[in-house]
């Protein structure tokens, strides 16, 4: 993966094994990954373990989508169900701007967790960090 430009591998969630057993989930968002980065779309990619991944019976690879150019829309839309433009995140946030996802948009982990998953993400966030309440942490993460 020395070649790639990985800025980001988003959130891993992933449910403990129980009686229920649920599935685990692992999702991952990479920004600047082009099409022929990754082992499906060229042989010579050096990302079998990605490729062993979304290539098992569960995976599900999703190569047909469109983003916009900056991450912070992606993660939004990714985390919310929503379209960017409907919470205003169409261009991101500015550097010194106290925004951040609403707080009343309930997001993918906090959704996970009414399940019964654990939730873990790591990585670069950009969905919010003007106060405490728009964190991680305070937003579904475990």
């Amino acid at each position: 993966m020395s070649h790639l430009t990985w800025c980001t591998i988003l959130l891993i969630i992933s449910g403990f094994k129980r009686e229920n057993a649920k599935q685990n989930i692992i999702l991952i968002l990479a920004d600047d990954l082009g099409i022929n980065d990754v082992l499906w779309n060229n042989p010579s990619a050096p990302t079998p373990h990605i490729h062993s991944l979304a290539a098992s019976p569960s995976g599900i690879i999703l190569d047909n989508a469109y983003t916009l150019p900056v991450c912070t829309p992606s993660r939004a839309a990714l985390m919310s169900g929503t379209y960017p433009f409907k919470l205003g995140l169409q261009r991101g946030f500015g550097k010194h701007s106290p925004e951040g996802l609403p707080l009343n948009t309930t997001l993918l982990p906090e959704h996970l967790r009414q399940e019964g998953y654990s939730t873990h993400g790591f990585g670069k966030w950009h969905l919010g960090f003007c106060s405490e309440s728009y964190t991680p942490l305070r937003r579904g993460f475990d």
